[in-house]
């Protein structure tokens, strides 16, 4: 899991099409691009994939994925594609993510 998580931010670090990703006011005067939403959604999973394995193994674990989470939804990109994609996600996943950003 640590590995596919390293993975996922290289890329982010090496692209230069997501750099707003962590932005915490990016211009909206443009959406979010197809190669922002892309890589959202394997972000996406990547917490999804997590959230199972937490809340069977490790409840502890579960806590800090939960502070991740919330850091991380609260960003206004990743923020937006989550309000566009929740309604396709496993529906207790989307309550931990909403709790999470409360």
């Amino acid at each position: 899991m640590s590995a596919r998580h390293e993975e996922l931010w290289l890329k982010a670090q090496e692209n230069p099409k997501l750099s707003r990703i962590l932005e915490d006011a990016p211009d909206f005067s443009n959406p979010p691009t197809i190669a922002e939403r892309e890589f959202l959604n394997l972000v996406i999973i990547h917490f999804q994939n997590g959230w199972r394995v937490a809340r069977t193994t490790d409840r502890e674990e579960l806590k800090s994925l939960s502070l991740d989470a919330g850091a991380f939804f609260r960003l206004p990109l990743p923020r937006a594609v989550w309000e566009k994609t929740k309604k396709f996600r496993n529906p207790r996943f989307v309550r931990f993510v909403e709790r999470a950003m409360k």
